[in-house]
């Protein structure tokens, strides 16, 4: 039964995001036995439009203030001296600015180019479409899989694969002010879209948001992070000593690397170097430290998923940082496991939601970001790496604690209701 499945998700393969990672591994499970199609934004204007790979068609767009803002980025990092490089920069912050200014002056925090352009790819799909599903975040992407069934009366399933946050989303919101004030507002912006919606895929995480604000919607299936898949690299050079990694997104007043640098600064393990892979806006604050501790530190930017999987398959020990509300799961640990890799997590609240997950990995160690016990902090971490470096955790094992959220298991429930529904439509 060879049918048409489509996703909407944010940057993607192989310049995506954690959410696309996700999408990734399911997709790539659905092209064994179905025309798979990625619809998603350019992460650089450079980026083909158009492209097929493993298997998967894949169509990226950049809306026009994509487009802007990749233009004043380019500009910015340009390397343009004097004058005019101060001032690429002062008209690189000053849209920034407004684009913030705008999303908090507006009735709800919601991108209409970005629910646009999505409804407007799925437009152009000439093909027949069976399922379309939308990764959220963005958000946007389920409100326009939702209005593209309304406005075009398709018999297309809509399978919405929740990972973050939207009314409660400290990041995306951007002032706490706003998402308080607009809370209602976006609880029925939710319900509006999941309401058009055939079934729900969320994670575990959500399950408190959906018992409280939509008890209404009974579709609704929890799934985990389908990040458990064994990852392949070259085989690591050990040239360098104890390498430890990590591997993501850094974001002031969110995901903040500060007690983190510290520590390992006040750290003395012989031959161990720190090496960051990051995206985000604290790049400065990780050079600062990188500058003065060279020996110690490095700071390599931004890399591909490729590069990322590489980095992660020859390190040592991997460090996580979570969010500062502890209500996110940090869905890199899956991948972090997926290698085997001793862990060390750093949260700030003890109802961080990454604790009882990581609780279940035999090679994980989690330091509560805490400066009356930092002292003992740096003692544990010296501890762990030097007794746990080279230590491994079979992937087979991994995936027998983690089954749920090996990328099959929520292939297996869209596959479910595809055969369903076409059962139906047959009768």
């Amino acid at each position: 039964m060879y049918l048409h499945v489509v996703f909407l998700t944010g940057t993607y393969h192989p310049h995506g995001s954690a959410v696309s990672n996700c999408v990734r591994n399911v997709a790539l499970e659905l092209t064994r036995n179905h025309k798979v199609t990625i619809v998603c934004e350019k992460s650089m204007i450079s980026q083909e439009t158009v492209e097929i790979i493993d298997g998967q068609y894949i169509k990226r767009f950049m809306t026009n203030e994509a487009i802007l803002r990749g233009m004043l980025e380019s500009r910015r990092v340009g390397g343009a001296a004097g004058y005019v490089g101060e001032l690429n920069k002062i008209i690189y912050n000053a849209h920034r600015l407004l684009i913030a200014v705008k999303l908090i002056l507006s009735r709800v925090t919601v991108r209409r180019d970005l629910v646009c352009a999505f409804q407007a790819e799925l437009n152009m799909i000439e093909d027949r479409i069976d399922m379309i599903v939308p990764a959220s975040l963005p958000f946007e992407s389920v409100i326009a899989a939702a209005r593209y069934k309304s406005e075009t009366a398709s018999n297309a399933l809509i399978v919405p694969l929740l990972f973050d946050q939207f009314a409660d989303n400290d990041l995306l919101h951007r002032l706490p002010a706003n998402k308080t004030l607009k809370r209602s507002k976006h609880i029925d912006v939710e319900r509006n879209a999941l309401v058009q919606t055939d079934m729900i895929l969320a994670m575990h995480t959500l399950k408190s948001h959906f018992s409280k604000e939509h008890s209404a919607l009974r579709h609704i299936q929890y799934v985990e992070h389908p990040l458990i898949t064994k990852i392949s690299s070259s085989p690591r050079v050990d040239d360098e000593g104890m390498k430890i990694a990590y591997v993501g997104s850094l974001n002031k007043n969110y995901v903040t690397p500060g007690y983190l640098l510290r520590l390992f600064e006040a750290c003395n393990i012989d031959g161990a170097r720190m090496h960051f892979y990051i995206r985000g806006n604290c790049s400065d604050i990780v050079n600062k430290f990188c500058g003065r501790l060279t020996t110690k530190m490095v700071n390599h930017g931004s890399v591909d998923k490729q590069t990322a999987n590489q980095v992660m398959c020859e390190s040592h020990v991997l460090i996580n940082i979570a969010e500062q509300s502890g209500r996110q799961v940090s869905s890199k640990i899956f991948e972090y496991m997926a290698c085997g890799k001793p862990i060390i997590h750093f949260y700030s609240v003890d109802s961080d939601v990454n604790l009882k997950i990581l609780a279940r990995y035999p090679l994980a160690l989690c330091l509560k970001q805490d400066e009356a016990i930092f002292q003992r902090n740096v003692v544990y971490f010296e501890e762990f790496c030097n007794k746990h470096y080279n230590m491994f955790v079979p992937f087979e094992e991994v995936e027998k604690i983690f089954w749920d959220a090996v990328p099959k298991y929520t292939a297996d429930l869209m596959e479910k209701l595809l055969s369903c529904n076409k059962v139906s439509a047959s009768e």
